[in-house]
């Protein structure tokens, strides 16, 4: 099927028939010009973690072959060794420098005009449509605002929180990583599943441990009868794609192969997204999308206790499993944490080491504050197996599982690492 035969099918159901699934595309356009997910990603790490930690992060990306790989195969752009999530840097980031810190950093977002894109997606919410949104903005709201559009609030939902929202963005964030709870997974199922057509645009697919896992666990064929068309950016004239399938060797299932097992009908077109809503948008009947204004990125001032920058970096090393890097700020570090903590980082360093009488042992000699330290000590101290101790409780100062994004030692996946998933 070519790209004009999917217009012509998406333009005989009515707005109120389709859903949207958008991400940081949506709002890179000015006058919005805000930071899509890397380069905001490379913000936080520049302001709030140590220069190099980025560095070395995508360094053992590389070393394991974990690299973004495009669709298309006309476009000509360098493969790059995948960055961290954005929901795990700025998770670590306000929990070590504080959870102002999210605002302070996405100052931009919260001043931000909407764009043509915004002001699209406005008018199909106004015509009864819906919209899931991973972006923090709230430019679709804004767009609304100036032409006096409304919905139902069940028809639009920020599933990774917004700015100025009525939870705090730095908590949604650190949560983002244990999935979504029942109440988030039941709303974005529910928008998901509500009409017959899912249109996707700006969204790069890679939210493994909520959408993802949420749209995995539903029963088999439960999206049967749901057309997706999803819209992969580029700067070239637009042709149809097979949609991508994980390979065999691939850490997760991309989200083409889970909507695929779900029984959705999956299209995919490659080209220029606001080309596409422009025709759309005739079709439709909406206003016409004009052309933009130049992008303007915006970087707010973030200042940060440099104090902090080593603490940071280590609690994000701990975090995703790099644990040749914990160790080697371990004693620098180690004056700033407290005996719980540390004695936490210590003992995931040494079980991915291999060193399982030294943790043994070092849990053998704690004296538990908690029923937290006491649940812990317990399997350790007197434990029959190493392999019976509750990694996943001896982690990180925080409480999160060691590794629960990226690679451990050599390369393996970080003990308790999230299968799933940068």
């Amino acid at each position: 099927m070519d790209v004009r035969e999917l217009l012509d099918k998406l333009t005989r159901v009515s707005p109120r028939d389709v859903t949207v699934l958008s991400g940081a595309g949506l709002s890179v356009d000015g006058p919005s010009s805000l930071p899509t997910g890397p380069e905001l990603t490379d913000r936080i790490v520049d302001a709030f973690f140590l220069p190099g930690t980025l560095g070395k992060i995508r360094a053992r990306h590389a070393a394991v072959d974990w690299f973004d790989k495009d669709l298309c195969p006309l476009k000509d752009v360098d493969i790059a060794p995948r960055p961290p999530r954005l929901e795990t840097v700025l998770g670590v980031a306000a929990r070590i420098h504080g959870a102002r810190i999210v605002e302070r950093s996405t100052a931009d977002m919260a001043a931000a005009e909407p764009n043509r894109l915004h002001h699209f997606f406005a008018q199909h919410l106004g015509q009864g449509g819906g919209h899931l949104t991973a972006n923090f903005d709230v430019c679709v709201e804004r767009a609304a605002a100036v032409r006096g559009l409304t919905w139902s609030k069940d028809d639009f939902l920020h599933f990774h929180g917004s700015i100025g929202g009525s939870e705090e963005l730095g908590a949604t964030l650190a949560a983002v990583e244990k999935g979504f709870t029942p109440q988030r997974a039941a709303e974005f199922l529910a928008l998901l599943t509500k009409r017959p057509v899912l249109l996707v645009a700006g969204y790069r697919g890679s939210d493994f441990f909520d959408v993802n896992t949420a749209i995995a666990a539903l029963p088999p064929n439960s999206l049967r009868g749901l057309r997706v068309i999803w819209l992969q950016h580029s700067d070239h004239d637009p042709h149809t794609l097979p949609p991508r399938r994980s390979a065999p060797d691939e850490r997760e299932l991309s989200l083409f192969d889970i909507l695929h097992r779900q029984g959705a009908r999956l299209a995919v077109v490659c080209g220029r997204t606001a080309s596409f809503l422009r025709e759309l948008a005739q079709r439709w009947h909406f206003s016409p999308l004009s052309n933009p204004p130049p992008r303007a990125l915006k970087t707010p001032v973030i200042d940060a206790d440099p104090a902090l920058l080593p603490v940071a970096s280590f609690s994000l090393y701990l975090h995703i499993g790099l644990f040749d890097d914990v160790v080697s700020l371990f004693d620098a570090v180690t004056p700033l944490l407290s005996e719980s903590e540390a004695r936490s980082a210590r003992s995931a360093a040494l079980w991915e080491a291999g060193r399982w009488n030294d943790v043994r042992r070092l849990w053998g000699r704690a004296r538990p504050r908690s029923s937290t330290e006491r649940h812990r000590c317990e399997p350790v101290s007197t434990g029959p197996a190493p392999a019976g101790i509750p990694v996943a409780d001896m982690a990180s100062p925080t409480g999160s599982r060691p590794g629960s994004e990226g690679l451990g030692r050599n390369g393996r996946q970080g003990a308790g690492a999230h299968a799933a998933h940068a």
